[in-house]
């Protein structure tokens, strides 16, 4: 079935403008086309550009220890491994709750006494990291290893980070592994109760990531007078990490190029809202979405103004998701034990 919807202009790169096509033919997607559509478009392709990525930070690691690549090599692999890391976890759905990836990956505050504790214990593949904290592991540890300690080749602290890389790499692939099997489903495998369970799970993941974003990386250390525990702030890649987020959270809410066909493509929030003939909130989403757009692709850590004013725009885009998107797709808001990792 299709439908002529409006399209409305959008801030993002990408994003259909409606000067240059003002009415478009928009399918009405089912809640399987949104939740499944996630799953093969979005989230397995990036568990498997994570992956990737973190089988390449274990080689430059290696490199790196041997004394065969410099410090910086390795820093500008964490920084790819942890952008695409963020792409994946940002919106955190399946795997990434029923593994706890995001424990295991990205713990935060990482504990600097812990990781020399660590480093003196020599833990040496799966069973010997299994027995490290994840305080002591992950990417948040790495960046500590990577800015904040010295970097000796051929030393213990150096042996320790390779067995932290490889740790995440074996996270990596299990996740890739588990993402594949997902998007690699056959629809008609899926009941209409899982079907619904998934839904849920994905808008109640977004608004979270939403939450996240506004309170936790942006607001809250500034508001605790803490700057300092803004997100990669060892790296100085704070900035980057926040747009990694919001990259993933944008592509969710808002139509981007050619609506997909019923059953093909990423469906967003705002496609399926058109679908269903619900044009008047559907324009008011893609308003509140673009504004956040504008405001946090300005946001600056050095400009605190900045970062408050993204955090409102974020915070008005989570009101309306609560109040009128969930209700609209039938969704019950809850909380996620991920929400709070």
């Amino acid at each position: 079935m299709l439908r002529l919807g409006a399209a409305c202009i959008g801030a993002g790169a990408g994003v259909i403008s409606q000067n240059s096509l003002a009415r478009v033919v928009v399918p009405v997607h089912t809640p399987a086309d949104l939740v499944l559509g996630w799953y093969r478009d979005a989230a397995a392709p990036r568990a498997r550009v994570f992956q990737a990525q973190a089988r390449a930070l274990v080689s430059v690691l290696k490199d790196n220890c041997d004394g065969r690549l410099s410090r910086e090599a390795v820093r500008r692999q964490w920084r790819e491994t942890t952008t695409a890391w963020e792409h994946l976890s940002a919106v955190a759905t399946g795997p990434l709750i029923t593994r706890r990836s995001l424990r295991q990956i990205d713990f935060s505050p990482t504990r600097p006494a812990l990781i020399e504790r660590a480093i003196l214990s020599q833990p040496a593949g799966e069973m010997g990291m299994a027995r490290v904290g994840a305080p002591a592991k992950g990417l948040p540890a790495l960046e500590w290893l990577l800015w904040a300690r010295p970097n000796v080749p051929q030393t213990l602290a150096c042996a320790y980070a390779r067995e932290v890389a490889m740790d995440v790499q074996r996270e990596a692939e299990a996740l890739s592994a588990e993402w594949s099997n997902l998007a690699d489903r056959s629809p008609d495998a899926w009941s209409e109760t899982e079907v619904k369970a998934a839904v849920e799970e994905l808008v109640n993941q977004w608004i979270g990531a939403v939450e996240r974003l506004r309170w936790a990386q942006m607001e809250k250390p500034l508001r605790s007078g803490t700057p300092q525990a803004l997100p990669r702030q060892l790296s100085g890649s704070t900035a980057e990490s926040w747009q990694a987020h919001w990259a993933a959270i944008v592509g969710l809410a808002r139509a981007r190029n050619e609506p997909p066909a019923t059953g093909a493509g990423l469906v967003s929030f705002e496609l399926y809202l058109r679908g269903r003939g619900l044009d008047d909130l559907a324009n008011r989403w893609a308003t509140v979405v673009d504004t956040a757009d504008t405001r946090v692709r300005a946001a600056n850590p050095k400009i605190p103004s900045t970062v408050m004013d993204a955090a409102g725009a974020l915070a008005e885009l989570k009101r309306l998701a609560e109040a009128e998107l969930a209700p609209t797709l039938d969704v019950r808001l809850g909380f996620s034990d991920a929400d709070g990792d």
